[in-house]
């Protein structure tokens, strides 16, 4: 049994190709050969796993990492995965959304095809741009995110596959409302460090702060988060945004800074657990969000999340225990939730306690255990 793995970003870094890592690590462990193809990869802690890049890697592998093009740079990719397959066979392929229909096309001409998976950490396609489309319009924002190429791309994957792989109940909603059978749909919640981001001893300086850890986009919601802050207006507060800014909707977000109280930026971090230390709760506002581990990594440590009923996380939250879920345009709803941290302190001890406790299930050890019963299913069948 073979696999032969593809992800059109950096394999073995952070987010997405952490992901991709632990899940070739679970391939790994059900004794199947393995094969990844990756722009670059990071080679500390491979453990084994073959990882093949662009012949100039690192350097070629980080230049189409900067390509702002999606469209182009995942059909860069795609293309040179193909070419690679020609001398290839597989008796498993699981490609990254986005990055892979022309491999597929390519091993679906063969007279033995192997079994196709596809890994799809948001909402289905049409759903998505959808629910981006609704909020760019709200704000007079031209959507640019979701092309009428990227569209047509992404729908024709999904279509020809025989398992697609998400990681939250909500994703799974979005393809059985579009019609999509159960049966191919395969739910596995994301990971987390439980030892990284671990209970840390809050740094409690007095300030009142609310904390996001993210990319800096209107897909995340912060814009709304932003409305709320300002009319809460709370003194001796701060309101911690810790990413960087989507390239397309960076002069947006830095004409709404300017007038929002007691807001602080840092333009991204490799230390998130500095910032969570000094921090009072998590808020994760998007608008649409597929599973984002952030929310793992803040309620890890001890902090109680609260996030919108479209952040697939939501499943780690407990309501009224651990951290609360509001409806995402409901402003006064999630103005409520933040007041009543900033009223009762005691409580955010008490909720971030239940928090660290719950998520220690959410470990990648468990993660691969469950990553590998979902593949020994698949392979079955």
């Amino acid at each position: 049994m073979k696999f032969i793995y593809s992800i059109g970003c950096p394999f073995n870094f952070s987010g997405l190709g952490k992901t991709a890592h632990y899940q070739t690590l679970a391939i790994k462990e059900i004794g199947a050969g393995l094969k990844v193809f990756a722009p670059c990869y990071n080679e500390k802690n491979l453990q084994g796993v073959q990882v093949k890049s662009f012949a100039l890697n690192p350097w070629l592998g980080k230049i189409h990492g900067r390509i702002s093009n999606y469209y182009l740079k995942d059909l860069l990719f795609d293309n040179w995965v193909t070419k690679q397959l020609k001398n290839e066979n597989c008796d498993v392929f699981w490609g990254w959304t986005g990055h892979c229909l022309n491999s597929i096309n390519n091993l679906r001409n063969r007279k033995v095809t192997p079994i196709f998976l596809l890994e799809r950490q948001s909402l289905e396609v049409e759903t998505q741009k959808r629910l981006l489309e609704e909020e760019y319009k709200r704000l007079g924002v031209s959507f640019k995110l979701i092309t009428d190429d990227i569209l047509k791309r992404n729908t024709e994957e999904q279509k020809k596959v025989d398992y697609i792989m998400v990681n939250s109940s909500f994703i799974a909603e979005s393809y059985l409302n579009m019609g999509y059978d159960k049966s191919i749909i395969k739910v596995n919640p994301l990971g987390v460090d439980t030892q990284r981001f671990s209970n840390v001893r809050r740094q409690d300086d007095g300030v009142f702060r609310v904390i996001y850890i993210g990319l800096i986009t209107i897909r995340k919601g912060i814009q709304r988060l932003i409305e709320v802050w300002k009319k809460l207006n709370l003194k001796n507060s701060e309101l911690l945004l810790v990413g960087r800014f989507y390239p397309k909707d960076k002069n947006y977000f830095r004409k709404i800074f300017e007038n929002c109280p007691n807001l602080v930026h840092i333009n991204g971090t490799d230390k998130p657990e500095e910032y969570y230390r000094k921090s009072s709760i998590y808020v994760m506002p998007s608008v649409e969000d597929g599973f984002p581990s952030v929310v793992l990594e803040a309620m890890s440590v001890g902090l109680p999340a609260i996030v919108s009923n479209r952040v697939g996380s939501k499943e780690c939250v407990e309501n009224g225990v651990n951290g609360f879920i509001y409806k995402f345009d409901n402003h006064d709803e999630l103005s409520e939730k933040i007041l009543y941290f900033y009223k009762n302190r005691d409580k955010i001890q008490e909720f971030g306690n239940s928090a660290r406790e719950n998520i220690q299930k959410y470990s990648w050890t468990n993660y691969i255990k469950r990553e590998k019963e979902i593949l020994k299913e698949i392979i079955g069948n």
